[in-house]
């Protein structure tokens, strides 16, 4: 029987934020090795987090715990939140270190992780090899562009599609739908509201009640180019080498996290205004000028850089 238990407890919250608290839920497991810990997530979030070693018991149970249970409530109000809100410019902490260091445990740089089944593995590795041998084998890049927070949006992603095609490379170009299945137009031409035309890029759909399988989807492509976005964290917590494009509204503090198979890139802003918020150009409806800056080519370059290192270590 186990003498502690620990309801660690993220109410309505993005994929982003619950990726990040693995932090504190893993760095709970290497102080209380013995302990019973429950991770809380909403529905489909949760599902995300099927298979982690360090979690007990997943449930979407919320408000109802022993006095005897250490409990630990991240959602309102948001620590990392509340902080970077206060610090501005002098931020100089991650959110995982945030979210650990709040509840008492010393910061020891615990990386986020998420973990495939081995029969995930093996489908979704299958699946690239039925794609492959139909229409031939590429380096594979997974595109997100688009999330629900406008200002967090990159316009170039036709330009860069166009440019990978040139060099060799397969784009798959992310589009989530609460509606569409995963697997639904593989092969397809990517046609996403006019952004993505003809034949540069290969849309993928995915529902949002098909977590697993997206983790599955970022597994099996080389390397991953994303916007600030929960896709983008569950890449990191996969390992896969990935280029994080950002705009300014968060400072270097995001490269201090741990050793990460991130690279960033940052887009200038036309203000020199560095964090912002998002709160200096117009407003949140509109995509930002500091993302506007980040060119398709830069973008490219680093993809290049990152899927040859990324190559390179394989083979050493």
């Amino acid at each position: 029987m186990s003498e502690q238990c620990f309801i660690i407890e993220r109410g309505n919250i993005k994929i982003g934020d619950a990726v990040s608290s693995l932090s504190l839920v893993q760095s709970c497991r290497r102080r209380h090795p013995d302990a019973c810990i429950v991770y809380r997530v909403p529905e489909p979030t949760i599902r995300l987090f099927d298979y982690h070693p360090d979690i007990d018991f997943l449930n979407t149970d919320f408000g109802t715990f022993s006095p005897d249970d250490n409990y630990i409530n991240l959602t309102n109000w948001c620590t990392a939140s509340h902080y970077e809100m206060r610090m501005g410019s002098l931020i100089d902490r991650s959110r995982e270190q945030i979210f650990t260091e709040a509840c008492g445990i010393p910061w020891e740089k615990e990386k986020p992780r998420l973990y495939l089944h081995q029969s995930e593995s093996i489908v979704t590795r299958s699946r690239m090899v039925s794609f492959n041998n139909r229409y031939g084998e590429k380096p594979t890049v997974l595109l997100v562009y688009r999330s629900d927070e406008r200002w967090k949006d990159w316009p170039h992603a036709q330009e860069f599609c166009t440019l990978a095609k040139q060099k060799g490379f397969r784009v798959f170009v992310l589009n989530v739908n609460a509606n569409d299945d995963l697997y639904g137009t593989e092969g397809h031409p990517a046609r996403t509201e006019g952004d993505v035309k003809g034949s540069e890029g290969y849309i993928i759909h995915v529902g949002r009640q098909h977590l697993r399988r997206l983790m599955g989807l970022i597994a099996m492509v080389d390397t991953v180019v994303s916007i600030d976005s929960g896709p983008l964290h569950i890449a990191d917590a996969l390992n896969k080498p990935t280029v994080a494009l950002f705009g300014s509204m968060s400072t270097v503090v995001r490269e201090m996290k741990y050793d990460s198979n991130i690279y960033y890139l940052q887009g200038r802003c036309i203000y020199d205004i560095l964090p912002c918020q998002y709160f200096t150009c117009e407003h949140g409806s509109k995509i930002q000028p500091c993302m506007t800056n980040l060119r398709a080519e830069e973008v490219f370059d680093a993809v290049e850089e990152v899927y040859h290192n990324a190559h390179d270590n394989l083979l050493r």
